[in-house]
C-alpha cells in the first residue's frame, strides 16, 4: 500500500495485474488449499467499483478491445502505441524486446536480460507473516523475454540466461526472509 501511494504521489505509472495472473488466483484460495466458491464471496457491493467493472467488461464483449483497435489507422494505432508506451515502462520493455528480435539484436536483447536478472537477484524477498506486509521479487518480465527468445530458437541462450537465474536465485533464496515464496517465485520460472 505504500509503495502504491509513493507512485501516485510521484504520478509514477501504476502496473496493473492481467486476469490471468496466477497470484489472482491465490487470492481466491481461503488457505485450506480448497477454491473460494460463491458462498464465500463478499456481496456484489462490496467489491470495488473497478474491479466489478473489469468483470463485466470482461464478460460482456471479450472482443471489444480488437475491434477498436481493427477501426484505427496506422498513425491513430502508433499514437496508442507511444501512449502506453509511456505510461506503462513493461510496454515500451515489450515493444523494444520485439524489436530487437526482430532485426537480429539478440545479444542486445540478452545483455538487457541479464542485467536485470542481476539486480532482481539482489532484492531478498522478506514476509511478515503476522502483518501479512512483505516484497517478493517479480520474474515475470524475465520469463515473457525468455519465452520471447525461445519462441524465435534460441535455445542455447535461454539455458545459459537459465542458468544465470538459478544461480541468482538461489543466492537470493539464501538471503530472503519470507515463508519460502521468494523460492516459489523464482521455481516458477524455472520449470
Amino acid at each position: 500500500m505504500l509503495e502504491y501511494l509513493e507512485q501516485v504521489k510521484h504520478k509514477t505509472a501504476i502496473p496493473t495485474v492481467i486476469q490471468q495472473d496466477r497470484r489472482l488466483q491465490l487470492l481466491e484460495d481461503d488457505g485450506d488449499g480448497e477454491e473460494w466458491d460463491e458462498e464465500d464471496a463478499v456481496d456484489e457491493e462490496f467489491v470495488p467499483i473497478s474491479e466489478r467493472s473489469m468483470r463485466k467488461a470482461g464478460k460482456a464483449a471479450p472482443d471489444a478491445w480488437l475491434s477498436f483497435l481493427e477501426q484505427q489507422t496506422q498513425p491513430q494505432l502508433l499514437a496508442l502505441l507511444n501512449d502506453l508506451g509511456q505510461r506503462y515502462p513493461d510496454v515500451r520493455q515489450f515493444i523494444q524486446d520485439r524489436h530487437n528480435l526482430s532485426v537480429g539484436a539478440v545479444p542486445k536483447l540478452v545483455k538487457s536480460l541479464r542485467a536485470e536478472i542481476a539486480t532482481l537477484g539482489q532484492e531478498p524477498g522478506w514476509g511478515n507473516y503476522w502483518s501479512g506486509e512483505g516484497s517478493i521479487p517479480d520474474y515475470s518480465r524475465v520469463r515473457n523475454r525468455l519465452e520471447a527468445l525461445l519462441a524465435q530458437g534460441h535455445v542455447d541462450i535461454v539455458v545459459e540466461v537459465g542458468a544465470q537465474l538459478l544461480e541468482a536465485g538461489t543466492r537470493q533464496v539464501e538471503t530472503s526472509d519470507d515463508e519460502g515464496e521468494t523460492a516459489e517465485e523464482i521455481a516458477s520460472y524455472l520449470v
